[in-house]
């Protein structure tokens, strides 16, 4: 299925073969052959990020949902990488659970750490009021890297710098 496809639309895509490594979704591209998403919902991302970034791998998926405009916009293809609370830093972007079975990708603002425990206190870009507590528990992965039509953008707003704007 395409991510434009209507039996999609509002899902995260995963894109399995590049989330392993795996640069045959590239040689398969390069020779003209179709390469599909797999569209999966919430549940199935947290699961397929578990796995893959608790082995050590990094995952690519596409982005749904505005919370991180302007730098991230929905459809944007999110490259994450394993990561610890320990290693996050404020400013990262961080994809999370949000709740059971809702993944979100949010900007880090604040890391607390108390008697041995350690939290990141984080939102979307284009959010003002809410912050997501994150525990150790919850965090999937660091953002490494966004692109938007095949393109990379600015990875310093990804990994640890301010968005734009800010």
């Amino acid at each position: 299925m395409l991510p434009d496809d209507p039996r999609v639309r509002g899902h995260p895509v995963a894109l399995p073969s590049q989330a392993m490594g795996d640069d045959s979704a590239e040689r398969d591209r390069a020779s003209g052959r179709e390469v599909p998403d797999l569209a999966i919902n919430g549940q199935g991302l947290v699961a397929l990020a578990t796995a893959l970034l608790g082995a050590g791998a990094a995952l690519r998926f596409r982005a749904r949902g505005s919370s991180m405009e302007p730098f991230i916009l929905d459809g944007d293809v999110l490259t994450v990488e394993p990561a610890t609370i320990a290693a996050v830093r404020v400013g990262d972007v961080i994809l999370h659970k949000l709740g059971p079975g809702a993944p979100v990708a949010h900007r880090v603002l604040k890391k607390i750490c108390k008697a041995g425990a350690c939290f990141a206190l984080a939102r979307g870009d284009a959010q003002r009021a809410h912050l997501d507590r994150v525990a150790s528990a919850d965090l999937l992965g660091r953002i490494v890297l966004a692109e938007r039509e095949g393109k990379g953008l600015l990875s310093c707003w990804v990994a640890g710098r301010p968005s734009p704007g800010s």
